[in-house]
This record gives structure tokens, C-alpha cells and sequence, in this order.
């Protein structure tokens, strides 16, 4: 076929196209033959290309063994309490995709009502010292005049919702459905211990609970100050594994990789461009 080709009088890409040849496979032939002769003709089988990026075996089991004492957690609060306790970085849809291939995937129904319009008034965040604001529902009690006394005499100013439209109070009504899907999980045989086991998860869910609307911390970690610092400290991690795995992968790839190249000792920049090109592609194990 090269040969064919080599020696046919018109332009080769005529050729390949009456052949029904793509030109990449002609040339990859090509080379082939010139480095290996006729060795270098017969099929091989496909094999895929080392990416810099994969997860170690180690990270995998590490996944593993998180899921399987808590089977509860979703795969982003597994990725999220890894970052911070296991000593690597990794990222939900990696979590995920590990979990999915072990069967270990849990199926969520989601059970809710259609909404009514969109809320002509929106509530917002405000200052902590301007915070004289109580937004609730229509409740009886929320609407009682001695209620709306109490308010009066603490000068605090009444949003109520509007009806038949839970997003105006959306972090409540959020909170009360996570808390009934905890708690309805089990038949309390009195009173006394459905509360303390409310008071347990309220425990949780404020010092422990990663919450992806204030960046994946927990709301005791807003309140005391300590987000930035945990926020910083994750991506110096992140950073820290994307050149681990690099260097795994490469010496995984070439043993003789270690003693003949001088380690990168500056963790916080990334494989350069030739290194990456070397080794494979990367994929999207931690891109956010």
C-alpha cells in the first residue's frame, strides 16, 4: 500500500482518497515502516495514553473507603472532606465517576411542587448591624397582632412570604426538607428522642455539613472567620497533587524518569507545556 501509493502518478491525496485512505493513516504507516521495517506494519492493539492527571491507586482505594463508612455523604461532600483530611485534592465528578464504577452511587428522588411566580421582592444579604429583619411564611403565628407587637416594640421589620412560593424563604424551606429526609429515615419511639436527634443533626449541619452556596465549608466556618484560610489552604493542596500525580504518572511511564530528570521543587507551578506533551493529555479530574 505504501508502495502503491508512493509510486502513483498523481498527487498522493487523490490517491488516498481513491483508496479510501485517510492521509494521518497513510503517514502513521509510513513512519512505522521507516523505524521498524516490516515489523513495525503488523496490527497492535490500541492502547490508551497515560494521562499526567489520573487518579493514583491510592486515591482511588482512599474514595472507596470514605463511601463505604459513610454511604450517606454525595460525592462532592466525600471530594470536599478528602481535600481537607486525606491529604490530596480531588474532584467531585472524579468522586463520582469512581463511585459509579463500583456501584456505589446512590439514586436521589427529588420530591417537590411547582412554584407560583417569581417573587416581585427579593430578599437579600445585608450587614450584620442592619440585620432587623424577620422573613417567615403565613403561619398563624407568624400573622397573630401579638406577634407583630413584639416586632414593633424590637423595631424589626416583617418580610412575609408570598404565597405558594417557598423560594422567598429558600434557605429555611431547603434547611426543613434536608432535616425531615434525615429524620424520617427512622421511627422515634418518643418525643424526647426525635429532638435530641433534631439537636444532633442541627449540630451537624452548622459546624460540620458542607454547604456549596458559601463554598463548600461549613456555616461555623463563615461565622468564626476561618473560610478564606480553608479556601486558600485547599487550592496550595490542589496544587500540591496535580505535581504529585505528574511526577507518579511520568515515573510510572519511564522508571529511569527519576534519576535521569531533577525533580520540580516548586510545587506551586504546574507541569510546563513539553512535560505535559510527553506524558498525555490531561483530563478533568480537578478542574472546578
Amino acid at each position: 500500500m505504501i508502495e502503491l501509493v508512493r509510486r502513483s502518478p498523481v498527487a498522493k491525496k487523490e490517491t488516498l482518497l481513491e483508496l479510501g485512505l485517510s492521509a494521518s493513516t497513510y503517514y502513521r504507516w509510513q513512519r512505522r515502516y521507516r523505524c521498524e521495517g516490516e515489523a513495525g506494519l503488523v496490527d497492535r492493539r490500541p492502547q490508551r495514553a497515560t494521562i499526567w492527571n489520573r487518579l493514583r491507586p491510592e486515591e482511588t482505594e482512599r474514595i472507596l473507603v470514605a463511601a463505604r463508612a459513610e454511604p450517606e455523604k454525595s460525592p462532592r461532600e466525600i471530594a470536599f472532606w478528602l481535600s481537607d483530611h486525606a491529604g490530596f485534592s480531588v474532584s467531585e465528578s472524579s468522586v463520582y465517576r469512581v463511585l459509579k464504577l463500583h456501584g456505589l452511587v446512590r439514586e436521589v428522588t427529588v420530591v417537590g411542587f411547582p412554584a407560583g411566580p417569581e417573587y416581585a421582592v427579593k430578599t437579600k444579604r445585608v450587614p450584620a448591624k442592619l440585620r432587623a429583619r424577620l422573613v417567615s411564611d403565613n403561619g398563624p403565628s407568624y400573622v397573630a397582632g401579638a406577634f407583630e407587637e413584639y416586632l414593633r416594640m424590637h423595631q424589626m421589620r416583617h418580610i412575609r412570604c408570598s404565597p405558594h412560593h417557598p423560594q422567598t424563604n429558600g434557605k429555611l424551606e431547603r434547611f426543613h426538607e434536608t432535616l425531615k429526609a434525615r429524620t424520617n429515615l427512622l421511627v422515634w419511639t418518643s418525643p424526647e428522642e426525635l429532638r435530641r436527634a433534631i439537636a444532633r443533626f442541627i449540630e451537624f449541619y452548622n459546624q460540620r455539613r458542607y454547604h456549596e452556596g458559601i463554598g463548600n465549608v461549613a456555616p461555623a466556618d463563615v461565622y468564626h472567620g476561618r473560610r478564606e484560610e480553608i479556601l486558600r489552604r485547599r487550592e496550595e493542596q490542589k496544587r500540591r497533587t496535580l505535581y504529585e500525580r505528574f511526577e507518579y504518572h511520568r515515573t510510572q511511564r519511564n522508571p529511569a524518569t527519576r534519576l535521569l530528570a531533577a525533580p520540580n521543587k516548586n510545587l506551586n507551578a504546574a507541569p510546563s507545556a513539553a512535560e505535559i506533551t510527553t506524558t498525555g493529555e490531561p483530563d478533568d479530574s480537578n478542574r472546578s
